[in-house]
């Protein structure tokens, strides 16, 4: 079997993002039979239409329909949320799940014109503007200004560490920013296929690359290994579209099954005469315009109102190996910080010890803190170390 048939019996099952994961193959035939078929477009193997509850107020924009999903928290984290944080979480996923309808514009402007950047801002991404381009630019630093900048903010403790992976990964550097479009970097992102973490994946995606979850941590919300696994999905389905990054990016949206049928029925590879018909959800014919839209924005700021931007300290930190399980508030002391703040260090875990039978644990504490954190460890007695037996 090929690696790319490989690829597609697994990438099948699942996307990537909110709304965007396969069902199991529908019949008794083998995964490489059905991978084939869809790699040829003779299966739709679509997902499940996306349930609006309500919850979230709409975002006001022109004079067209935005929907906006229900915010979600993770039940574990529920209880850990404080009221700003949840106000917050859900203006960030009302904003993340916003859909305009294009649908009765039939002569709306989809000619693309590549984007002439001043001599000191470059992408390393194809951007280009045109009409649903400039809409999410006008969204994002217009109504939902506060919410972007929040998200501006957040971005400068995850993008330098994520365009570097990318860079390892042989990726363009600029793709890092579609982490802002997927979960605004709110650590609590949570949608309602059960997508988790900064990249969104749902959890048989992020097995398949490497990401375990299991009651004790959830490395889907490990920002450096979601960042590496996404660095792999993404450089798989360029691969697999000879290529295309548009095409790509729905895909990691979408899954590649969708838009391989998509291309199918068109008759065409433009993901912008793509998006002009009925077949693709209007979440996956918005998330590329929105990834320009945010790199047009990020890369400038100032020329679109965004001044005085408190960007946050990017990710630094040092690595430790913990023998055995240990409390998180005893490790926090040794470190000098609460109980909070080596959560946020350690995202992926969800209790309140590392896990048990777990030895060499890798955790990350504040940078600089190492010397004075392995002394301080070794002077615990084992037995003291973990209330968990």
């Amino acid at each position: 079997m090929s690696k790319l048939t490989l690829f597609f019996c697994s990438v099948l099952l699942v996307g990537c993002s909110g709304g965007s994961f396969f069902p199991p193959f529908p019949d008794n035939r083998p995964a490489e039979e059905s991978a084939a078929q869809v790699l040829r477009g003779d299966q739709d193997v679509s997902p499940p239409a996306r349930v609006m509850t309500g919850g979230a107020e709409p975002h006001a924009h022109g004079d067209r329909a935005v929907v906006a999903a229900e915010p979600t928290i993770s039940p574990a984290e529920t209880a850990e949320i404080d009221p700003a944080e949840k106000q917050a979480l859900k203006e960030d996923l009302a904003l993340l799940n916003t859909n305009p309808d294009f649908s009765e514009e039939e002569d709306e402007d989809d000619a693309v014109a590549p984007v002439k950047a001043p001599q000191e801002v470059v992408f390393d991404f194809p951007v280009v503007e045109n009409d649903r381009v400039r809409y999410f630019v006008e969204l994002y630093s217009g109504s939902a200004r506060h919410t972007f900048a929040r998200w501006l903010e957040r971005s400068g403790r995850y993008i330098p560490m994520m365009r570097e992976i990318f860079a390892e990964h042989g990726l363009p550097r600029d793709l890092a920013y579609l982490a802002l479009v997927e979960s605004g970097f709110n650590a609590h992102a949570y949608s309602w296929a059960h997508a988790s973490g900064p990249w969104q994946f749902i959890e048989s995606t992020g097995r398949m690359y490497g990401l375990e979850n299991d009651w004790w941590r959830d490395e889907r919300r490990d920002p450096v290994k979601a960042t590496k696994a996404a660095a792999r999905f993404l450089g798989d389905l360029h691969q697999a579209f000879d290529g295309d990054w548009y095409l790509a990016v729905a895909g990691y949206n979408a899954g590649p099954g969708k838009i391989r049928v998509a291309i199918r029925k068109y008759q065409t590879r433009d993901f912008w005469q793509l998006s002009r018909g009925t077949y693709l959800q209007d979440e996956t014919k918005h998330y590329v315009p929105k990834l320009l839209a945010a790199l047009l924005i990020a890369k400038e700021p100032e020329k679109y109102g965004f001044v005085d931007l408190n960007y946050h300290e990017p990710l630094a930190f040092d690595t430790v190996a913990i023998p055995a399980a240990t409390d998180l508030d005893i490790l926090a002391g040794l470190c000098g910080v609460d109980y909070e703040t080596i959560k946020e260090y350690n995202p992926e875990l969800k209790r309140w010890s590392t896990p048990p039978g777990e030895t060499n644990y890798l955790l990350r504490i504040p940078a600089g803190a190492k010397r004075a954190f392995l002394r301080g460890y070794d002077e615990i007695p084992v037995a003291d170390r973990a209330r968990y037996k």
